[in-house]
């Protein structure tokens, strides 16, 4: 009975692998043509507001006027209080568009128009599928080869966790497939320590004879 009952949970495991590989699949497509917007400016927060600590000289932020040490006032005439906001602007803005921020560089008010510079992702994302296929790969021959083995159940879900962790991930686009993306990388997150602390226990349990 427990060995049927292995093996049924095997294919279950084999099942939901199946599905999320093929939804990790999907999610690589979308990041592989993804693009997203580059300004070339970080900000942070001060008692003032947003301000610019850094611009790269050879970015959009840089060719439309803005200097480290400006002070973010407003886009398009909303206020904007805090940093978070304002590294939001550059997804706020739509296609071929500008977005006019207010600045305050000392004692002077002035106005930049900042067009974003849509650029592909430039993380190493490809090492990261490949790290992530092997988990998914690995836990998939675990548990259809040994299926009773000790610990291999813990094992085949927690390599699924990973691949989830390492291929899964979210393009910005804010559509229902880029939220569910979001959540599975956020739970795999959460529970790949757990599932590998799970393996271990597993693993260094005594066998009575």
């Amino acid at each position: 009975m427990t060995r049927r009952n292995g093996r049924a949970a095997a294919w279950i495991i084999l099942a939901i692998a199946t599905v999320v590989g093929v939804a990790g699949v999907a999610s690589a497509v979308r990041v592989a043509g993804a693009v997203q917007p580059h300004v070339g400016v970080d900000w942070v927060q001060s008692a003032a507001g947003p301000v610019a600590i850094a611009v790269d000289p050879d970015s959009p932020a840089w060719s439309a006027g803005l200097r480290p040490g400006d002070l973010l006032v407003a886009v398009d005439g909303r206020l904007i209080s805090n940093a978070l906001e304002a590294g939001q602007i550059p997804w706020q803005i739509v296609d071929d568009q500008s977005a006019a921020l207010d600045l305050r560089r000392g004692a002077s008010r002035i106005t930049v128009h900042l067009q974003p510079d849509p650029r592909g992702r430039d993380e190493p994302y490809g090492y990261l599928i490949l790290v992530g296929f092997a988990f998914l790969v690995s836990g998939a021959f675990v548990s259809a080869r040994w299926p009773t083995v000790r610990g291999g159940r813990a094992y085949a879900v927690f390599a699924l966790a990973m691949y989830v962790r390492l291929v899964f991930s979210h393009t910005g686009a804010a559509d229902r497939f880029d939220w569910f993306v979001h959540w599975a990388d956020l739970v795999a997150a959460v529970a790949a320590p757990a599932l590998l602390v799970h393996v271990a226990l597993d693993l260094s349990r005594r066998v009575s004879a």
